[in-house]
């Protein structure tokens, strides 16, 4: 999978341009992303992927690139 992928998924939910989202990008750096709307964003890539994360993976998430390598993770397996 092309991380450009979930990056683009990313700006497109938050409605901010693709140039916005790179590998360092964390909520803080995008505006409206709180702790709701990070929940939110999580059921959306689970469904548009048909993936399921636990909590204990989405604990470990640091940043957006953080977030491609356990979704990449998980379809391959």
């Amino acid at each position: 999978m092309d991380k450009k992928n979930i990056y683009n998924e990313i700006a497109d939910y938050f409605n901010v341009s693709n140039s916005c989202i790179f590998d360092a990008t964390v909520a803080s750096d995008v505006n409206g992303w709180d702790s709701l709307t990070h929940v939110m964003l999580i059921l959306h890539i689970e469904e548009i992927y048909n993936v399921e994360f636990t909590p204990v993976e989405l604990s470990k998430l640091e940043n957006v690139y953080s977030f491609y390598i356990l979704l990449n993770e998980k379809l391959t397996k």
